[in-house]
């Protein structure tokens, strides 16, 4: 998309270039007429020639310099609508980056223990909001479906995680003396 605008305002602003040498060349003709007419003692001539081109140019020169304004508004459109793709991007891949490793932290509590059960219920609290992020609407926009259907499959395993935490929780807890 970026590069048909940019070809775009190249165009127009050739255009506009050109557009500049064409008036340049018509005022040295409509000068050189001036002069002819002037040179003829025809002094009534000259006056109604001027107004009406220099006005039919001026309006072009507006016209070509205000499509080129629009095309470099859509160029600098895009460029920060692409910006905004890869902040977002970027985002999401280091919330990804920060879920795996506290997920991996959860394995590790599992398989080689020694770690306390406070961690695994704090850790398993950070992942739902870290997962409860990846899965922000504004993030949507920009994703492609097989990454939305990876997110939303993982929700059955943070729910799983979070079950297991209160377990956890509820296991470790001292057992209170019925009276």
């Amino acid at each position: 998309m970026i590069q048909k605008l940019e070809k775009r305002f190249q165009s127009l602003d050739r255009d506009v270039n050109a557009l500049k040498y064409i008036l340049v060349v018509f005022f040295l003709i409509l000068i050189a007429r001036v002069m002819w007419f002037l040179l003829e003692d025809l002094y009534d001539y000259p006056s109604s020639l001027l107004a009406p081109a220099i006005s039919l140019l001026a309006a072009l020169l507006v016209a070509q310099t205000a499509n080129r304004l629009i095309v470099n508004s859509n160029i600098i459109r895009e460029d920060d609508r692409r910006q905004e793709i890869v902040r977002t991007t970027h985002h999401l891949i280091a919330i990804s980056k920060d879920l795996l490793a506290r997920v991996g932290y959860v394995k590790a509590i599992f398989s080689e223990g020694g770690r306390p059960a406070l961690a695994f219920s704090h850790i398993t609290a950070t992942i739902e909001d870290r997962y409860e992020t990846l899965i922000d609407r504004d993030a949507y926009k920009f994703l492609p479906g097989k990454c939305v259907d990876i997110i939303t499959n993982m929700s059955g395993d943070i729910f799983g995680i979070s079950l297991l935490a209160e377990g956890v929780k509820h296991i470790t807890q001292p057992i209170r003396h019925l009276r």
